[in-house]
């Protein structure tokens, strides 16, 4: 009959062997994984560069007068996701679609000055809350634009991120950052040269055409945020 002695040196020999074998197993799975996430993370550098290159010859057409894309099929498909994910639909209430699902009947259209895009920069903010947990981290754009004598300078979140906590970056649908920037956007009724009456369907058409260009514009690194596994 083995001793406890003999069983013990068995057992723990028993354990060092998996414990190796797995330990090994496991670290050349992750080399495997860091490898191709590195291979991936190449093409797709290749790729923005690409999409940066076939931007850079309208972003200024755009940059000069956005209502160039209110005849684009679209953003006649971005108002009507508008209409379809409304957070409301009662009539009186600012989060209620009031703008036309065509932008070819918009009220941009009779402005007379164009909508100039100033400014478009990409950046992220840390932002720490007392009354949370953990810090928070933003993905943005910085947007300047120009009608006119009327001129607002503000930023749009994209996405967030709590550090250290894997998966849990999220990219915001466009439907928040579409009431973000009606919040934000402070029209001057005078400085447009259009009725008081008309201020907030012109904010909201305004805000749809503006958060389709800050998507059409953003560059996406998909790779930067990989996790496995991918949360549900």
């Amino acid at each position: 009959m083995l001793s406890l002695y003999s069983q013990l040196t068995a057992y723990q020999r028993l354990r060092r062997e998996h414990r190796t074998q797995m330990s090994d197993r496991l670290s050349q799975l992750y080399q495997e994984i860091q490898d191709q996430l590195e291979v991936l993370q190449q093409q797709e550098e290749l790729a923005i560069k690409a999409e940066e290159e076939a931007l850079r010859q309208f972003r200024a057409l755009i940059g000069a007068d956005a209502r160039c894309l209110l005849s684009a099929p679209e953003l006649a498909a971005y108002a009507k996701s508008i209409s379809v994910e409304s957070f409301c639909k009662q009539p009186n209430s600012p989060y209620s679609i009031h703008f036309d699902l065509d932008p070819g009947r918009w009220l941009l259209r009779s402005l007379p000055a164009p909508i100039q895009i100033l400014e478009y920069t990409l950046g992220w903010e840390d932002v720490d809350d007392e009354n949370k947990e953990f810090p928070k981290t933003y993905w943005l754009y910085w947007l300047s634009v120009k009608i006119g004598c009327y001129q607002q300078r503000f930023y749009i979140p994209t996405a967030d991120e709590i550090p250290d906590i894997p998966a849990s970056y999220r990219s915001l649908p466009l439907i928040a950052q579409y009431y973000d920037c009606c919040r934000k956007l402070k029209l001057d009724a005078k400085a447009l040269q259009i009725d008081e009456s008309q201020v907030g369907r012109v904010t909201q058409e305004l805000s749809c055409l503006l958060v389709a260009v800050g998507s059409l514009f953003a560059r996406d690194r998909q790779t930067e945020h990989f996790c496995y596994p991918r949360p549900q």
